[in-house]
């Protein structure tokens, strides 16, 4: 039945009762869907949502899903498991586009069904992973504790309430939790590895050993299963090689590395410690040969700089003092120039937001606007993850919402029976301050990446000097420029009042208004998640600045150890010669050519006819 006016008119923005009054005066202008007298209907409307999500197309299967959920057309079946299932559904897309409160509403609509639905078990898990997404673990894990839970949801409750535990710094009770997670659930991998390192936290090496192995041994993979499926496998094998590597067992470290597999995103890693363990070893040229795959099959991978100054050193450990200030001396300079670059990024907002979204949409390093060792060493960072992901859910509602207003206009003529005539306006249309920014961002990377090129090609340092400050001059102006579009997209209206109208057209027109104001208030909120994204972008990148900054003072000590090594070297070679002794390098390795004569040339051994005998 259609619910009573009046009261509603009263209340605050409550979504469900506004769209149930928009719907009651659907029902009284007998614009209202039918009832479904068949239940037909509703699987034929589950399977057109269905293959709309597997085209991708998840907007529309959620806006399908929606209508027959919320709208009054398939009320009569609220109690049969086709509407849970579509409930079920509806809260799984609303969680991938980030609608996380109306996801949760059909998460709550499922779990009131009690533990004997068929749909309990996975909505349990939804609610789990909304609590994730949110991170509002300790709230989340209080509202879905309940005493009849199935075993399944038993272990998914305790692993969040184990996350909370850890958040609130009681591991003991984190630890209680996580061990309590049944080996059957989806969390048992991941349980495991976070106890792992809690005990390696703690140095108890034996226990995060037993740990790490636990959690490889519950999840094996088959021969053509790909590790993107599920890396904690390979976490738990790299944890289990950190753990020998700390304990002293470099051979055992190396074994345990080099079991990562060829698809994993946790090889480089792998590799760049395996030839730390190898040196650590004593085994300079494993060392060095390991460097050489990691270089060959990752030359932009984030251990770049820290593999480079390790084979400058495992070369001094050599006693090959040439090649390692060579390869030194060629860190310094390469890496000179991307610390420079780092200091121009962090200064230039526009320049910042630039190289992390190349980053983020994985573009080649042949097409990208900024150096590629740079990108290469940027790791990824969970604070830039979260604002970026708050960011994007936001970008997408207000594109989906974007014709929203037009929609509603056209709705509000077509309830009064009008037509909307549209003017024609044939003047060009002036770029806007946020264009502006964009192209002047734009041609500032472009200019740097010239820049570039030129310190690469050994152009006057003068010269540069001057176009460095014009860089520097325009990179100001950007700022300047991107400061005023978003003041200009700040000015929010003022926020409309929730529609409480009692006719159709009259509350079609506040519900445009109250959803303009709406819109404006997330624009602003944007701004802020932009603020947000762009402190842990420099935080992270200044963290990448202490880490080349650190690689190049250990370059310029290994440097010096180098030139000092080949002064000692040719000093004993010296006093060797003074002493009348030879120094080893100066020894033939072969026996033969020292009871030589000067008039007399060895031929070596080949066989027992000459080549040319063989011929004939």
């Amino acid at each position: 039945p259609a619910p009573a006016l009046a009261p509603l008119a009263l209340e605050t923005a409550n979504p469900s009762q506004l769209l149930a009054a928009h719907l009651a005066l659907l029902e009284k202008k007998k614009l209202a869907p039918a009832p479904a007298t068949r239940v037909d209907e509703l699987e034929e409307l589950l399977e057109h949502a269905y293959q709309r999500e597997l085209a991708g197309r998840k907007d529309e299967a959620a806006m399908m899903l929606l209508e027959a959920v919320e709208g009054p057309r398939f009320r009569a079946f609220e109690g049969l498991d086709a509407f849970a299932a579509a409930e079920l559904m509806l809260a799984s897309l609303l969680l991938d586009l980030g609608a996380w409160q109306s996801a949760q509403r059909s998460v709550d609509r499922l779990l009131a069904r009690g533990p004997e639905s068929a749909t309990f078990g996975p909505a349990f898990r939804r609610g789990v992973d909304l609590a994730l997404a949110r991170g509002d673990l300790t709230d989340s894990a209080e509202e879905l504790t309940r005493p009849d839970l199935p075993r399944d949801a038993q272990s998914e409750l305790h692993y969040l309430q184990a996350l909370a535990a850890r958040d609130a710094g009681d591991l003991p009770a984190a630890t209680r939790e996580l061990a309590a997670v049944d080996k059957r659930s989806r969390f048992h991998v991941r349980a495991q590895y976070v106890l792992g390192t809690q005990a390696a936290d703690a140095r108890r090496w034996d226990e995060a050993d037993a740990r790490f192995a636990a959690a490889r041994t519950q999840t094996p993979r088959t021969l053509y299963a790909s590790t993107h499926l599920d890396d904690s496998v390979d976490l738990a094998l790299l944890g289990r090689a950190r753990v020998a590597h700390e304990r002293g067992q470099s051979k055992r470290a190396s074994d345990l590395y080099f079991g990562i597999a060829n698809d994993s995103p946790w090889l480089p890693e792998a590799l760049f410690e395996s030839a730390y363990a190898s040196y650590e070893r004593g085994r300079p040229e494993l060392a060095i040969d390991t460097l050489a795959q990691l270089e060959a099959r990752y030359p932009h991978s984030p251990y770049t700089a820290e593999a480079r100054v390790l084979r400058g050193y495992l070369h001094l450990a050599s006693f090959d003092f040439e090649r390692a200030e060579s390869e030194l001396t060629e860190f310094e300079h390469t890496f000179g120039g991307v610390l420079r670059e780092l200091d121009v990024t962090l200064e230039s907002p526009g320049r910042l937001r630039s190289l992390f979204a190349e980053q983020a949409s994985g573009l080649p390093a042949a097409a990208s606007k900024h150096d590629a060792l740079l990108r290469g060493l940027l790791v990824r960072d969970p604070g830039v993850e979260r604002a970026q992901d708050r960011l994007n859910m936001l970008n997408a509602e207000l594109a989906r919402g974007g014709q929203l207003d037009a929609e509603l206009l056209a709705l509000g003529a077509r309830v009064r029976g009008q037509d909307l005539p549209r003017a024609r306006n044939d003047e060009p249309i002036a770029p806007t301050l946020r264009e502006r920014a964009r192209e002047l961002s734009d041609a500032l990377v472009a200019f740097a990446d010239e820049l570039r090129s030129l310190r690469e090609a050994g152009a006057d340092s003068r010269e540069l000097a001057e176009l460095e400050k014009l860089q520097h001059k325009l990179a100001r102006q950007s700022d300047h420029i991107e400061t005023a579009a978003r003041a200009e997209e700040r000015k929010a209206s003022a926020d409309a009042p929730p529609p409480s109208g009692v006719e159709l057209g009259q509350r079609i027109d506040e519900e445009r208004a109250y959803v303009g104001s709406a819109r404006e208030r997330a624009i602003a909120l944007r701004e802020q998640l932009v603020d947000a994204l762009r402190d842990a972008q420099r935080a992270a990148l200044q963290q990448l600045r202490a880490r080349v900054e650190g690689e190049l003072r250990r370059a310029r000590i290994g440097r010096i150890d180098a030139v000092m090594g080949k002064k000692r070297k040719l000093e004993l070679e010296v006093e060797s010669l003074t002493a009348g002794r030879f120094p080893p390098e100066l020894i033939s390795r072969k026996k033969t050519p020292v009871y030589l004569r000067d008039n007399e040339e060895y031929w070596p051994f080949e066989g027992e006819d000459w080549p040319d005998e063989g011929a004939r």
